[in-house]
């Protein structure tokens, strides 16, 4: 029998997130040795420390003694670098889990940078639709960039952080003393993303990271706690609230989308910090074109960056017409963060008219040499 309209009914129903995650943010040297009390108010029945393989050789085992008086401790591995950020990683995390009876009760630690807190956040984000996550960030980005934030995502084939979800750790423990082990460019990696608050936040800021002795485990503590606090102020501004509109006057995207696509153009060869650098320069330029800043700040920001050495050099797989591709070619035109003064947190979202953005890439590319 054929149904007319008549006989549909219309039922609706309003979903609203329930409850709200009060996260503990710890910051300062030695705060590791936090780490058992902390996860006693957790109170689990096993705890998963996860990592990459070249940190599991560093920390794994000294973090693992300092819980494996009270709890059943399990280390879970997997490759280092941003390729390895996709699906096909975090489902390898989710058979060890449950290969070792991980259970609703159950905490996850990430022991690692930006690429280990994706993934695993991901991941405790949709076990049994949310576990306890403790995040201990061991380079400078994660510190003060995804240790201390809500998103988590992994890569598809060609665009970065495609695929995703929202969940906040339960509890961040930062410590200088994990930033012994980096080279110098893995540590100004991360300066990248204190920057980008710097200029649009607090330019006293920026000349503190100017002359900062990033030797000095003191300092590297200044320098991520000034940035997280510099974020929750920016949140608290925007009302806090994570949402799907399209329109949110975020500066933490800064730089991002350009920045992103560098990455994905060619897998490893820029750091987070370095690629969204770059997409500053380029954006704010762009933003420049458009007539919402001068060229000095735009100048005024190369220069930083320049001194702060995360302008890596370029290869030959930067083109034009590549980053114009990626940029504008795969859906919708993306939304860009500018800034329309130093120091200004007031930003605008807004697109970029391609042959706006085609001028400023131009621009830079060519002004590199």
């Amino acid at each position: 029998m054929t149904k007319t309209q008549s006989d549909i009914t219309h039922l609706d129903f309003e979903f609203k997130k329930t409850y709200t995650t009060q996260v503990e943010v710890l910051v300062g040297v030695g705060a590791i040795k936090e780490l058992p009390n902390a996860i006693a108010r957790l109170k689990p029945d096993k705890v998963f420390v996860v990592c990459d393989t070249h940190i599991a050789e560093l920390y794994l085992e000294d973090v693992k003694k300092l819980l494996a008086d009270s709890y059943e401790v399990h280390g879970i591995t997997h490759d280092p670098k941003e390729s390895n950020k996709k699906l096909e990683t975090v489902a390898r995390i989710s058979t060890e889990f449950f290969a070792h009876g991980g259970s609703t009760q159950s905490v996850i630690c990430t022991l690692g940078g930006g690429v280990t807190a994706n993934m695993v956040g991901l991941f405790a984000s949709i076990a049994y639709r949310g576990v306890s996550l403790v995040n201990i960030p061991t380079t400078l980005m994660s510190q003060v960039d995804s240790a201390a934030d809500v998103k988590h995502s992994v890569n598809s084939e060609r665009i970065k952080n495609a695929i995703g979800s929202y969940k906040a750790p339960n509890l961040v423990l930062i410590d200088p003393n994990f930033l012994k082990s980096l080279s110098d460019r893995g540590l100004r990696a991360g300066v990248g993303e204190a920057v980008k608050h710097g200029i649009s936040q607090d330019m006293e800021f920026v000349d503190f990271l100017l002359h900062a002795d990033y030797s000095d485990s003191e300092t590297l503590k200044q320098i991520a706690a000034k940035t997280i606090s510099l974020k929750i102020e920016h949140w608290n501004r925007s009302n806090g609230t994570w949402n799907d509109t399209k329109l949110v006057r975020r500066l933490t995207h800064l730089g991002h989308v350009t920045g992103k696509i560098f990455e994905m153009i060619h897998l490893d060869h820029l750091t987070h910090g370095e690629a969204i650098s770059h997409g500053m320069v380029i954006e704010t330029y762009a933003s420049h074109l458009m007539g919402n800043i001068d060229m000095e700040s735009v100048e005024k920001i190369r220069s930083v960056l320049q001194q702060l050495d995360l302008l890596y050099p370029l290869d030959e797989t930067y083109t034009i017409d590549t980053i114009m591709d990626r940029t504008y070619g795969e859906s919708d035109p993306p939304l860009f963060a500018l800034l329309t003064e130093l120091g200004n947190p007031d930003v605008l979202s807004t697109e970029i008219p391609p042959e706006i953005y085609r001028e400023a890439v131009s621009w830079y590319l060519s002004s590199r040499g």
